[in-house]
């Protein structure tokens, strides 16, 4: 946080190896308390060293999810809103190549059961990678547990999986399901071929 105020940025270890949680485990992932350290510039991201990236399996350390959620708790506690934006951007830098990890779920736990439920900043957005990853996160025995003991959270998955459903699905009415009846899904490709045949 006091980073954060002389700097406009913070460290959230996303380069370090050191760090890496172990592949699975429902608690081992939990990172030490967070550490700021004093570095120069003016706020803007750092460039990243691509030499260290390519010598990580994922490119970025899981762990910085953790990070950012708790730097995002302690902006919340203090009302420190440009913190908790720049938690927020610093979180959905990192997710796209470390939301399959034990990180990704403690930090949707964190954040659920610290901040209130109408916070929705970070929520939406562990909401939407959760359900846009929702198969391959089943696998993760954490995930089943976190929506087990959090019904708020899996309802919340739930709604934006029936709701929100990928770009490239969409409803469709009952004749366009070929003799299936009811109403059901088609891809906007198959759509596509049937405009193009001449069928619609």
């Amino acid at each position: 946080m006091v980073d954060f105020l002389y700097c406009l940025d913070y460290d959230d270890h996303r380069l370090d190896t050191k760090d890496q949680p172990p592949a699975s485990g429902p608690h081992n992932s939990i990172p030490p308390p967070v550490m700021f350290k004093f570095q120069g510039g003016t706020g803007s991201i750092p460039a990243v060293d691509e030499a260290t990236v390519a010598e990580q399996p994922t490119g970025l350390n899981s762990v910085s999810l953790l990070i950012n959620a708790k730097t995002y708790i302690i902006a919340d506690k203090y009302d420190i809103h440009s913190l908790k934006e720049w938690a927020v951007t610093k979180y959905k830098e990192v997710l796209p190549a470390t939301w399959n990890s034990t990180s990704f779920v403690e930090s949707a736990r964190l954040i659920y059961e610290n901040t209130l439920d109408d916070d929705r900043m970070l929520r939406e957005v562990i909401i939407q990678k959760a359900s846009e990853n929702v198969k391959a996160l089943f696998d993760r025995g954490e995930f089943v547990e976190l929506l087990r003991s959090h019904g708020d959270f899996a309802m919340e998955v739930l709604k934006d999986v029936v709701f929100n459903p990928p770009d490239d699905v969409q409803k469709v009415e009952p004749d366009e399901l070929d003799g299936w009846g009811g109403f059901g899904v088609a891809s906007k490709k198959d759509k596509k071929k049937k405009r193009s045949a001449g069928l619609e």
